[in-house]
């Protein structure tokens, strides 16, 4: 088949040019392999898909494909020789300094470099042996630093042909945890390492130094506690990435299976530089002579994916199989993969998480993924322990959709074997147990001074057996902000744009003062940033000054940045007189219909119940009214600010929020979920088209867009895929959103003002800002200790050192 081929990068992806002028090329290294494309009049691609997407006006499109080579070449060289006519270059000059304005590191030469000689790889043009460029097998070494070899060359820190008998001599030559150490500094290098095997030794002399860097990673011991090694495996169109392993919060299931731990993979499905893949990389609209009605085909793209989920993979000489997914997971494309080793299987795993529902796939493998939630394990649960109490109905909805109780005897246990920062318990945990998911909040009664959790129906989602109580998140001080959803939402109901303008002024004054008023400074990280700002409110606290504290000032720039950058990307605003809060039912009967109860304050001195939630009544539909929510772990906007009500204190009617029926499906939801996900292009189409009209949120695209959101969000349990209707998908988007891929205008409402005003005064580099400078490091002279000024000394030979190197 004849076709045209086109190879994308983008400017941010060169890091570094050498243009040749005795030959007319560019040498161009890059960060990540391109985009690759196709083209060809018949727009020969794979069989169509049944399901609605964008339509296309282009007989004759672009179409995103994997490595087209042989041998895999694409996916494995980060540098390309550009090869030009001489006339050509007064436009490559252009071209050059404009990559140099953006940061390239832009070099122009008369001739190559002598001695620099060109050879063609060995087997070059061979068929690919290894899906992922992968070393599956080397004797000696074991899983962990197999997989970190295999981590250095997919990010290009050691070429395959490097990987000399000398290499693997040296690695055998050592422990594992000495090579393991000596493996993960090599991978923190930026650079290509063109000769490995002096680097590798010196890294292992390193190590085998650092007793207390080899006892850090003995400490990592699987089920120990709620933290756990993770291993994540990138996938993208032509190439794959094996990530540096990562510390972090463990889930049920890998905290039961601890002594197999290392056979479990996270896989993420990327687009080439590690960009979110898109839809349109992976089905090709082809519009046939009907130009309402698009033809979708999956792209080579969807193929690998799709073998990639059904057949699994081989890496470091194991075999990967499809395991389980979270919902939040499949929206970022990621899925749980597991290498079975004889003794444990994934269907052992299965079987030993529970029986889960089977007519509804869909929702048969949301609930498999509810074990696979990060969460923290506490007390162990015993059947005499439980109570289960009904769920409050009234008039065909649900009042306590997902709402439990907990004793305040148990809620002191639990809160112990949590991590708090303050010394309080929460008022609320949003949990996991056995089969129960949702929230349980503290209520006096009857069990009041004993063991107790209370559960509803509502909160059962699938039979288990496990009674360990582990909780993902509690109650605890979250700052209110306002965001793009908000301010469009407020601003069609008629709230001044006025305020919203003195809001982000007031939050952007403090942010301005925040290095040069330690009670300002103060003042920003206990209201605004209090779980992120702890050592920072600590050092305050203390008297210290910013002016004179590099490391005060370091934390202090990075709020910051923080800050500014929310600002400008999110339309987040500062709200003092607001909360997020976690919201929980009226057990009693005391509110009445349309009230719900607030109370937010934070004990910090005391080991006392910490106040922080928003009470609905029983009475009525308050939450689904709302945002169409539950109460099994959601969070709320509240504010008591009364310049944020909306004149006349009135409101459009609800929506109705019924749940969508389940859609019994006989097929796997893997990949063909990942490209009908669209929940997060039906929010920014809903943003286009509020930010288009003059009615805001109440136009009628906005409130078909809202409609559709109402059932998108849940459709990876309910089964049901949202189509997205061609004539309510954007053609341009406002400024504030930053779509560089597509047609921009500017905005002419409140949030292309605020996104201007905040970008012409800061720019979008938030972080080289007022840093502190390297040559004058001020510090606070109390910070001294004994050996000061040696240690200073050796600092300043080995600086002096360097600089004669």
């Amino acid at each position: 088949m004849c076709c045209d081929v086109k190879i994308e990068f983008a400017v941010g992806d060169v890091a570094e040019v050498m243009a040749f002028h005795d030959d007319d090329s560019l040498l161009l290294r890059l960060s990540s392999a391109p985009l690759l494309y196709y083209r060809t009049s018949g727009d020969d691609v794979h069989a169509s898909v049944p399901f609605d997407m964008i339509g296309g006006d282009d007989d004759d499109r672009w179409i995103r494909t994997t490595d087209i080579t042989r041998s895999g070449a694409i996916g494995r060289c980060r540098a390309y020789k550009v090869s030009f006519k001489t006339w050509f270059w007064p436009t490559m000059r252009v071209a050059l300094a404009y990559m140099k304005e953006q940061g390239v590191l832009v070099e122009v030469l008369d001739s190559r470099w002598r001695g620099l000689t060109v050879r063609d790889e060995p087997e070059f043009g061979l068929p690919m042996r290894d899906m992922f460029f992968c070393v599956q097998r080397a004797e000696g070494l074991t899983f962990p630093e197999l997989y970190l070899v295999n981590a250095l060359i997919h990010n290009g820190i050691v070429n395959q042909h490097q990987l000399t008998r000398e290499f693997f001599g040296l690695l055998k030559r050592e422990r594992e945890e000495v090579n393991v150490a000596a493996l993960t500094k090599l991978l923190g290098g930026k650079f290509e390492e063109f000769d490995v095997c002096p680097r590798l030794k010196d890294a292992q002399d390193w190590a085998a130094r650092k007793p207390k860097v080899l006892s850090r990673r003995r400490k990592v011991v699987y089920g120990a506690d709620y933290n756990a090694e993770t291993r994540r495996l990138v996938i993208t169109p032509t190439r794959a990435y094996c990530m540096p392993p990562q510390v972090e919060r463990s889930n049920r299931v890998i905290r039961h299976y601890h002594h197999v731990a290392d056979r479990f993979l996270r896989v993420t499905f990327a687009d080439e530089g590690m960009q979110r893949l898109n839809t349109n990389a992976m089905i090709s609209y082809v519009a046939p002579i009907v130009k309402d009605v698009a033809v979708q085909h999956k792209t080579t793209i969807y193929r690998r994916v799709e073998e990639i989920m059904t057949k699994g993979f081989h890496m470091c000489g194991r075999k990967y199989s499809f395991l389980a997914f979270l919902p939040n997971q499949l929206r970022n494309k990621s899925a749980w993969f597991f290498a079975e080793d004889g003794n444990t299987t994934a269907a052992s795993i299965k079987e030993w998480m529970g029986q889960f529902p089977s007519k509804n796939v869909a929702k048969h493998a949301a609930r498999m993924g509810q074990c696979f939630t990060s969460s923290y394990p506490t007390v162990t649960i015993q059947p005499y322990e439980e109570e289960f109490i009904e769920d409050v109905n009234h008039n065909g909805y649900n009042f306590s959709d997902g709402i439990g109780k907990i004793t305040p005897t148990l809620a002191l246990e639990v809160a112990e074997k949590l991590p708090l920062i303050d010394n309080f318990v929460p008022s609320a945990f949003q949990i996991r147990f056995a089969g129960f998911k949702g929230v349980v909040a503290i209520w006096l009664g009857q069990y009041e001074g004993a063991r107790c959790i209370s559960l509803r129906p509502s909160m059962k989602k699938f039979e288990s057996a496990h009674s360990v109580f582990e909780v993902v998140s509690w109650t605890k001080l979250q700052p209110a902000f306002l965001n793009r959803q908000i301010i469009t939402l407020l601003s069609t109901l008629g709230v001044p744009d006025t305020i919203f303008w003195q809001m982000k002024n007031a939050m952007l004054q403090n942010l301005n003062r925040i290095l040069t008023r330690s009670d300002v400074a103060y003042e920003v990280v206990t209201t605004s940033c209090p779980e992120h700002g702890r050592t920072a409110r600590v050092m305050l606290s203390a008297g210290f000054d910013p002016a004179n504290q590099p490391h005060l000032r370091a934390m202090l720039l990075a709020i910051r940045s923080s800050q500014l950058q929310g600002l400008l990307e999110k339309a987040r605003i500062f709200v003092p007189k607001g909360r997020w809060l976690m919201g929980c039912l009226d057990e009693y009967g005391i509110l009445e219909q349309g009230q719900c109860f607030i109370r937010a304050s934070t004990p910090l001195l005391n080991n006392h119940f910490a106040r922080q939630g928003s009470v609905f009544s029983s009475a009525n539909k308050n939450t689904e009214i709302i945002v169409g929510s539950d109460l099994d772990g959601d969070i709320y906007f509240v504010t008591w600010d009364e310049k944020l009500v909306p004149p006349g204190k009135k409101s459009c009617p609800p929506m109705d929020y019924s749940p969508a029926q389940d859609k019994q499906l006989q097929r796997e939801i893997l990949p063909h979920n990942m490209v009908s996900e669209n929940i997060g292009r039906i929010y920014n189409a809903h943003v286009v088209h509020a930010d288009r009209s003059k009615y805001g949120a109440t136009d009628e695209k906005c409130v078909q867009l809202a409609e559709l959101a109402s059932i998108a969000v849940d459709s990876l349990k309910t089964g049901n895929i949202v189509a997205m209707p061609t004539y309510l998908s954007p053609t341009e988007y406002p400024d504030f959103m930053g779509k560089e891929d597509a047609i921009s205008y500017e905005s002419e409402k409140i949030l292309g003002e605020l996104y201007r005003s905040v970008k012409d005064t800061y720019g979008c580099d938030f972080i080289s800002q007022g840093t502190c400078s390297l040559d004058d490091p001020a510090y606070d002279t109390d910070l001294e200790v004994p050996g000061d000024q040696a240690s200073s000394r050796m600092l300043g030979n080995a600086s002096a050192h360097t600089k004669n190197s």
